[in-house]
């Protein structure tokens, strides 16, 4: 209710804030709630909402903006109903006393209008027979309804919390994620990974992802000694983002490509190191929670097809040591969202 109040504020001004005014707000339903008006115990303006918006923060602005045109409208017809029902007041009872009629005439309600008080003023002053009284009954006020909860708020405070013009906090144009892989048939052997990237926001729901890998060493047996292979390289995918519930499931598809460094250890020769190419197709699936925020865990699944594997071989030997045409990586990062 703190936060309503001041969405209020930072639509209104002070002259929309009438003294002797009322506010009552009903919560009808998850996304329904009836706003109603009052001065004096009767109900002088009446708005429904049947369809809020759901995120909270919309949600509080369309309510909020609502209760600052009300008061608006509610504090133009006061001051101009006012002075007119007061000047045509004055212009019946001095009617009356140029007529000679000794009858009492009442003074004209608020809810008499200019032209109407012309009229009656003419009609006096040209009738031989002195004026009959004009009365101007009131509608019966309104029985509010009764639903549950009413919440009720008398000031409004002049501080305002959250402007609108602001992004919300899904909305980030830049994100980064951080974090560890287990990464299988990229090099012969299984390696652990580093994973820095970025992300760009390229519509609604999609992004763009660039990804910078480092892996580990990883050793295999080949020709008697051991082999030793380690990668760098990039990945660049496109991502849908489907909200499910308090998660964020992303679909990703794109490419990967390293530059492989390959040595030799126990080997009865030095070899110098190689470095051989390794690139792949790749399709990534990760879920995030929570889906609100600027910063998240991340679980990431990502299998890929080879395009170019890299293949170990030693001289004189007729052993060589390469990785099979499907694999994969699962890992944990950590995302965040800069404002």
């Amino acid at each position: 209710m703190q936060q309503l109040s001041a969405r209020v504020a930072h639509y209104s001004s002070p002259r929309t804030r009438p003294n002797g005014v009322r506010l009552v707000l009903y919560i009808t339903g998850p996304d329904a709630a009836d706003l109603h008006i009052l001065r004096a115990g009767t109900i002088v303006s009446r708005r429904s909402f049947t369809q809020l918006p759901a995120p909270c923060a919309d949600r509080r602005d369309a309510v909020a903006l609502s209760i600052a045109l009300a008061l608006e409208r509610t504090a133009v017809d006061r001051t101009i109903n006012g002075p007119a029902a007061a000047t045509s007041g004055t212009k019946a009872v001095r009617a009356a006393s140029t007529s000679g009629s000794d009858a009492p005439i009442s003074p004209a309600t608020e809810t008499e209008t200019s032209s109407a008080n012309t009229n009656i003023e003419a009609d006096l002053n040209t009738a031989a027979d002195p004026p009959q009284k004009v009365l101007n009954t009131p509608p019966e006020p309104l029985e509010p309804p009764e639903p549950p909860e009413p919440q009720t708020f008398e000031n409004v405070p002049s501080t305002t919390s959250r402007d609108p013009r602001r992004k919300s906090t899904n909305e980030s144009s830049l994100q980064l994620h951080l974090g560890g892989r287990l990464t299988l048939e990229a090099v012969p052997t299984p390696v652990w990974v580093a994973a820095l990237g970025v992300e760009l926001p390229i519509a609604s729901s999609l992004t763009l992802g660039i990804t910078a890998l480092m892996s580990s060493v990883g050793e295999s047996a080949l020709a008697g000694a051991r082999a030793r292979a380690s990668f760098l390289g990039l990945e660049a995918v496109g991502c849908a983002n489907l909200p499910l519930g308090p998660f964020t499931l992303q679909a990703c598809g794109g490419a990967a490509v390293a530059l492989c460094e390959v040595s030799g250890r126990d080997y009865p020769r030095e070899r110098p190191e190689a470095t051989l190419l390794w690139a792949a197709l790749l399709g990534r699936a990760t879920l995030r929670w929570p889906r609100e925020g600027f910063i998240a865990a991340r679980l990431v699944l990502q299998p890929h097809a080879s395009i170019n594997r890299p293949d170990l071989r030693v001289e004189n030997a007729s052993d060589h040591l390469t990785t099979f045409w499907v694999g994969g990586s699962a890992g944990l990062e950590l995302w965040l969202a800069l404002p």
